[in-house]
């Protein structure tokens, strides 16, 4: 019930593929499980079509969880767990 949803626009192709989403996923994630105690898992679903994306989440200590259709796309379940948090 405490699931904290995230989502990100790096804005255009010139600036991706530099490390920064990697970096921001994983800067962002932190702020949720340092401010919000109760949240147990920080959540995402990038189209899983977007290989660059799903590999900076990935890269940022999230997990793939599973396929999820959705009204606009197919999404991959990306899930950062709070459990895991100290071995990244």
């Amino acid at each position: 019930p405490h699931d904290t949803g995230v989502h990100l626009l790096l804005g255009g192709v010139r600036n991706r593929g530099r490390g920064v989403g990697t970096t921001l996923l994983r800067a962002v994630a932190d702020l949720v499980l340092d401010n919000l105690p109760q949240c147990g898992r920080v959540v995402a679903e990038p189209d899983l079509r977007n290989i660059p994306s799903v590999s900076a989440f990935l890269s940022a200590g999230f997990r793939f969880s599973a396929e999820v259709d959705l009204p606009d796309k197919r999404a991959a379940l990306m899930i950062r767990d709070r459990t895991y948090r100290a071995q990244l």
